[in-house]
Formats: structure tokens, C-alpha cells, sequence
């Protein structure tokens, strides 16, 4: 594969994965990170994990897909595997079982109708809350405040709201949370 092709590649992943999570580009993949991988072209986690950029959870979260990139794949797609299903049956860590779920759930982006029950505006982010109007059932999202503000609605408790999220765990405490898309 050309080094241009590659390059692409890795940005329009890059970009699409950013996209996902609601984050920044270079959260996901630093350009001088894919620079790297181009030009080294690493064909096992040994060999990315020692790039520059690329540590140990950066490679649980994304190491799969960029290494079928990087092995030609034009098409990248998230397929892991349970590790207990695997031939050396080792149990997960936390972090990476939460690290695989949240891989998962990446396919799951859903539009939701709920109402407002709580709303939580801090510094960088809102946190608020979805009730179903028909059996009580609630949702915990999270939004970063830059997007709240880009979309020109405040968020008031009773308000009925269709939003757009993908669902992830939350490391810390291990809770589910929508993740706001904006």
C-alpha cells in the first residue's frame, strides 16, 4: 500500500473514530503518530506499542483497527472477540473489558426521546439525565459544554428532547452514560 493511501486511511479513521467518541482528533491519533505508523508500517502489537504515541491503552482502544489498516484492510471492522472465548482463555482486566464494551457499543448509536429530569452544567461539561415518560426508566448523559452551546437550546428539567448519543461506560465509576453527538 502507498504511503499516501495509508496516510488517508488513517485520518479518515482517525476522523470518524474522533467523530464517535466526541472528542478531538488528536485525542484519538496525533499527526505525528500516523506519520509514524506509515513509515514504519508495524504489523504486531509489539511493534506499535513502541511508537511514539501509541502506549498500552491507546493500542486496547484502537490497536486492532489500526493494525488492519496498516495490514491493508480497507474496511475496518471492530470485530474482538471475547478473550474467554480465545485458545488462551485469560480472564480481562477491568479496563479492558470496559475498553471491548464500550468497542461494542460503538455500533449501537441511537436516537432517544425522553424527557429532562436533571441537568448538571459544569465548567466543560453537562451532565443530565432522560426519563421515560412511560415506565420511569433513566438515562445518564453526558455532553461536552462546547457542544451544548453550538446547539442553541438550554436544557430545563420537564423539557421533552429527541437526542442523538452512542453509549458508553464511564471507566471510573463503571456507569452507562449516552454520550451526547452533536
Amino acid at each position: 500500500m502507498e504511503n499516501s493511501d495509508l496516510s488517508q486511511k488513517l485520518k479518515d479513521w482517525r476522523r470518524d473514530t474522533a467523530q464517535q467518541e466526541g472528542v478531538e482528533l488528536f485525542r484519538v491519533l496525533s499527526n505525528s503518530a500516523i506519520e509514524t505508523i506509515v513509515s514504519q508500517k508495524p504489523k504486531t502489537k509489539e511493534e506499535l506499542v513502541s511508537l511514539k504515541g501509541i502506549k498500552e491503552k491507546k493500542f486496547e482502544k484502537y490497536g486492532a483497527s489500526i493494525l488492519a489498516l496498516v495490514g491493508g484492510d480497507s474496511e475496518v471492522n471492530e470485530s474482538h472477540q471475547p478473550k474467554s472465548e480465545s485458545k488462551t482463555n485469560e480472564p480481562y482486566t477491568i479496563s479492558g473489558y470496559l475498553n471491548f464494551l464500550n468497542a461494542e457499543f460503538k455500533r449501537f448509536k441511537a436516537r432517544v426521546l425522553g424527557e429532562v429530569s436533571s441537568v448538571d452544567v459544569r465548567d466543560g461539561y453537562l451532565f443530565f439525565s432522560l426519563k421515560d415518560k412511560d415506565d420511569e426508566s433513566v438515562l445518564s448523559c453526558f455532553m461536552w459544554r462546547r457542544n451544548y452551546e453550538l446547539c442553541g437550546i438550554s436544557l430545563e428539567v420537564g423539557m421533552e428532547v429527541i437526542v442523538d448519543g452512542l453509549p458508553e461506560i464511564y471507566p471510573p465509576p463503571g456507569g452507562l452514560i449516552s454520550r451526547r453527538m452533536p
